[in-house]
Order: C-alpha cells, then sequence, then structure tokens
C-alpha cells in the first residue's frame, strides 16, 4: 500500500532489521484504526533551501506528521511549516547553517480516535522544528 505513495526510496543502512521494522509499522497501521491511512514520505532536502513542497498524495490537507528519521548534519534544523499543508503537499525548509543534505522519512495522515473519527484541534497550525 503504502509503496504507491513514496515520493524517493531512500536506502536502508544495510541492516535488514530496518525494512522489517518499517514493514512492521505497516502492519500495524494497516490493522489499527488510529493511523489508517497514513502513508509513509521519505525525501531529501538541500542546506538552505525553504518551503520546499512534497508530494504525499493523501488527498486531504494531513493533520499529523510522525518523523520517523532525519539524518542530517547535528544541530540542523528540518522546519514543517503546517499552516501550509494542502490536499497535495506538504511544505518544508532546511536550516541554511546545515552543512549536509537532509535525509527525511515520516508517516503522515490524521489521526483518527477509537470510534473512527479525525482528531480535530482547533486554532492556528504552527510550525513544527525537529533537530538533528
Amino acid at each position: 500500500m503504502f509503496e504507491d505513495y513514496r515520493i524517493e526510496q531512500l536506502p536502508l543502512d544495510g541492516d535488514p532489521r530496518s525494512r522489517a521494522n518499517f514493514e512492521a509499522l505497516r502492519r500495524f497501521f494497516e490493522t489499527e484504526g488510529q493511523l489508517q491511512g497514513f502513508v509513509l514520505v521519505e525525501f531529501t532536502l538541500q542546506p538552505g533551501e525553504s518551503h520546499v513542497k512534497i508530494k504525499h498524495s493523501l488527498g486531504y490537507v494531513p493533520k499529523d506528521v510522525i518523523l520517523t528519521r532525519l539524518l542530517a548534519t547535528s544541530g540542523a534544523k528540518l522546519t514543517l511549516h503546517h499552516a501550509e499543508f494542502d490536499s497535495e503537499n506538504l511544505v518544508a525548509s532546511y536550516s541554511n547553517t546545515a552543512t549536509t543534505t537532509a535525509r527525511v522519512r515520516m508517516f503522515v495522515g490524521t489521526y483518527r480516535n477509537s470510534s473512527g473519527d479525525p482528531e480535530s484541534f482547533s486554532g492556528i497550525r504552527s510550525d513544527q522544528e525537529f533537530t538533528a
């Protein structure tokens, strides 16, 4: 299911357990209702790139991000601009103090409560920052 949505296949770290771990997560997401419909998105960003659109193929604006991997220079910052997400794209920036390409892997979607309804949060969608 998730293979249809991959933007870019990042190389595995050489450990066969990495693929097994992601397959276990995929099976869990497919059998548990709360994270049903989340997709795996993988992409790279160059140092200093700002407000880059990244396709997610969900067809709706995702509210939740589960970052599973950020490979970057220590101290580098990945920023997700939630207010700019749309039904086709995520929007991200990568700190201009970084010296290497950022490799990012995350699940995106909208969390559903135990009754299957999307969880809603009111208010402003702010930026979310991750530091390597």
